[in-house]
C-alpha cells in the first residue's frame, strides 16, 4: 500500500509542476494534418476504398511519430472489422392500393434488410407504437415542429416489431418541415452498411398528403414494393493506440473518425473539417502528452466507418472493454453556428463556438465546459437527437458508457466538396489541444488526490 501511495505522490507532483520546456501545440503541424487528409491522394477516405486504406497507412505513420503505441499485447494498432451491405438501385418505393392506386414513397434504411408483411397498421400519433407480431408496416402522422424525430420514431417502431414505418405529413405541420425531411432523404445514400450479426431495422419511408387521405378511407388491399437491391461486403479498420506512460486500469478513450464520404460528382469530398480537424487535434494532443503518467489508461481511437452509422465505434464496443469515459471530437475546426436555421446569416458564424453534448450534467461535462470557457471558447451545451446520433459517441452512450461530444458548430458545406482545408481555423485547433490537455491533467489530479486521502 505504501508503495502505491508513493507512486501516486510522484505522479501528482509531475502533474502539478509546469516546466518551461512543456511542449505547445504546433499550428502548422495541425494544419498539415488537415491538408493531407483532405488532399486528392486520399479521394475522400471512403470506407474500404483505396483512398481510405492509403489514409490509414499515412495515419499509422503519424501516430507512431507522435509517440503513441499499440494496445498492450497488440503487435499492430489495427482492429479490422467485417462490413456487410446492400445498395438500392434508387430510393423510390411504391405503395399500391385498391382500384389501381399507387403512391410514391421515399425510403431510408440503416441496417440489415428486414422482412415485413405488406399489411398496414395505423399508429396513432398520441399513443405508443402498436405491437407488430408479423412485422407489419406501421404508418403515422409526423410533426417535426412538435419535437418529433424520425430516428426516435424508428427506434420505437423497431421495439414494437415493425417491418417498416411510413411517416405522413401532420396537419399541424404549419412550417412545412415534413417536406424538408422528405427532400433530404431523396438525396440520401444508396448504400447501407452494417456489422454482421446486427439486428434488422425497419425501413423508414416518407409518404405524401394524398397517401394520408387515401389511407384514411381504406386499409385493405395495400402492397409495398421496394426497388431492386444488390448485396456487397467490405471491411473497416480502426486504429487503436495508448499513451505510453499511462497506467493500466480504467480507460479514458479519445475518439476521432478518419473516414469520410469518398467520391463526389466531378471530384471528391475532402472532409477537411469532417473529420480531418478531429484527427489533427488527437495526433497533436498525443505529442503534448507523450511524457504524461496518468493514473488511468489513455487510449486513442481513430475510427473507420463513422459515416456509415458509426460502424467503427460499434466494432470497438463489440470486442473491447468499456471505457470509463469517451470524448469524441468531430467537425471541430471551423467557425460555426448553433443551429441549422442560422446558416444563411454570415454574421452568426462564430469562430470561438464550441458545442458540448453529454447525456446528463456529469462532473466530466461540467469540468470540460469550465475549462473550455477559460480558454475563451463560447460554449453551448447540446441536447436532443442531432447531438445524440451525430457521431461515434452515440453507440457508447447507447451502451451506457459516459460519453462527451465536442463539436465546432454547424457550417455551410457540410458533407459537400466545399469542406476544404482553407476554411479550417488553426487557432481553434490549437485551443482544442490545450483543452484536452487541461481536462486530462485535471482529471488525473483529482483522481490521484482522491487515492491519497
Amino acid at each position: 500500500m505504501s508503495r502505491f501511495l508513493n507512486l501516486s505522490s510522484i505522479l501528482l507532483l509531475a502533474l502539478t509542476i509546469s516546466p518551461s520546456a512543456e511542449p505547445l501545440p504546433d499550428a502548422q503541424r495541425l494544419m498539415g494534418t488537415v491538408e493531407t487528409l483532405a488532399s486528392p491522394a486520399f479521394q475522400g477516405r471512403l470506407l474500404g476504398s483505396p483512398g481510405g486504406l492509403s489514409a490509414q497507412e499515412w495515419l499509422r505513420d503519424e501516430a507512431a511519430a507522435s509517440g503513441l503505441l499499440p494496445l498492450a499485447g497488440w503487435d499492430v494498432p489495427v482492429q479490422t472489422f467485417q462490413v456487410r451491405g446492400y445498395r438500392w438501385m434508387n430510393l423510390k418505393a411504391a405503395l399500391r392500393g385498391p382500384r389501381e392506386m399507387e403512391f410514391e414513397l421515399i425510403l431510408k434504411s440503416d441496417g440489415p434488410l428486414p422482412r415485413h408483411r405488406g399489411a398496414l397498421k395505423h399508429w396513432d400519433d398520441t399513443d405508443a407504437a402498436p405491437l407488430c407480431a408479423a412485422h407489419e408496416v406501421l404508418f403515422r402522422d409526423f410533426n417535426p415542429g412538435a419535437g418529433e424525430s424520425p430516428s426516435d420514431l424508428l427506434d420505437e417502431a423497431a421495439r414494437a416489431g415493425a417491418g417498416a414505418l411510413i411517416l405522413l405529413p401532420h396537419p399541424d405541420d404549419e412550417r412545412g418541415l415534413f417536406a424538408r425531411y422528405r427532400m433530404r432523404s431523396e438525396s440520401g445514400d444508396l448504400a447501407v452498411h452494417y456489422l454482421p450479426g446486427s439486428e434488422a431495422r425497419p425501413i423508414l419511408f416518407y409518404g405524401s398528403l394524398e397517401l394520408r387521405e387515401a389511407l384514411a378511407q381504406n386499409l385493405e388491399g395495400w402492397h409495398l414494393e421496394l426497388p431492386e437491391v444488390e448485396a456487397f461486403s467490405t471491411q473497416g479498420d480502426n486504429l487503436l493506440y495508448r499513451l505510453p506512460e499511462s497506467q493500466a486500469g480504467s480507460i479514458v478513450l479519445l475518439v476521432a473518425h478518419y473516414d469520410h464520404l469518398g467520391p463526389a460528382e466531378g471530384g471528391y469530398h475532402p472532409g477537411a473539417n469532417d473529420n480531418g480537424s478531429g484527427v489533427a487535434v488527437l495526433l497533436e494532443t498525443a505529442r503534448l502528452l507523450a511524457q504524461r503518467q496518468y493514473p488511468f489508461e489513455l487510449r486513442f481511437l481513430f475510427s473507420d466507418g463513422e459515416e456509415e452509422v458509426m460502424l467503427g465505434a460499434r466494432a470497438y464496443l463489440a470486442e473491447m472493454e468499456d471505457p470509463e469515459l469517451v470524448i469524441n471530437l468531430d467537425t471541430v475546426g471551423r467557425a460555426g453556428v448553433n443551429h441549422y436555421r442560422h446558416l444563411r446569416d454570415p454574421s452568426a458564424l462564430d469562430p470561438e463556438l464550441l458545442m458540448l453534448w453529454s447525456e446528463d450534467d456529469s462532473a466530466a461535462a461540467e469540468a470540460l465546459e469550465s475549462l473550455a470557457s477559460n480558454l475563451e471558447f463560447h460554449v453551448e451545451r447540446g441536447h436532443g437527437p442531432i447531438f445524440e446520433r451525430a457521431g461515434d459517441h452515440f453507440p457508447f452512450a447507447q451502451a451506457g458508457v459516459p460519453a462527451l461530444f465536442i463539436f465546432g458548430g454547424f457550417h455551410a458545406g457540410y458533407h459537400q466538396p466545399q469542406d476544404t482545408a482553407d476554411l479550417v481555423l488553426p487557432d481553434k485547433l490549437v485551443k482544442l489541444c490545450e483543452l484536452l490537455r487541461d481536462f486530462l491533467d485535471s482529471k488525473a489530479k483529482v483522481q490521484l488526490e482522491n487515492q491519497n486521502r
